[in-house]
């Protein structure tokens, strides 16, 4: 395996823009979302010292699981 593909397997967070394009929406509604609750559809950011956000990729992971599980139980 490639060395910059083992280490993109291996991160914890993705950053704003991963995440929006993830979730299909765009970079601004998650920003806008975080800014009035903290949180975007329950995964909260890890702020980074040059101020940016670092969302978790476990939980991102964890919301896209869920969501086959009930797409599964409605079949």
């Amino acid at each position: 395996m490639k060395p910059h593909l083992t280490a993109a397997l291996e991160r914890r967070h993705v950053s704003t823009d991963e995440f929006a394009d993830r979730m299909m929406v765009l970079r601004q509604t998650i920003l806008k979302c975080h800014s009035r609750t903290g949180q975007y559809a329950g995964v909260r950011p890890v702020r980074l010292p040059n101020r940016r956000l670092a969302w978790p990729a476990d939980e991102i992971e964890k919301l896209f699981a869920s969501g086959a599980n009930v797409e599964q139980a409605e079949a």
